[in-house]
């Protein structure tokens, strides 16, 4: 809830990869639905800067 969680330097890199190739990123996370915005936020501050789909539990 703290928004504070860092990327992984491998998965940031894959997410940019994908991006270049025009994919288009869906997150999964086992976070519940009333973490969507901490969890949206922190996403965005460590460097994945958008996405098609956030899906939660």
């Amino acid at each position: 809830m703290e928004g504070k969680a860092p990327a992984l330097p491998e998965s940031l890199k894959l997410y940019s990869k994908l991006l270049s190739l025009g994919i288009k990123v869906v997150f999964l996370t086992g976070r519940p639905e009333d973490q969507r915005s901490a969890t949206a936020t922190n996403l965005k501050k460590v460097g994945y800067r958008t996405w098609e789909k956030l899906i939660l539990k």
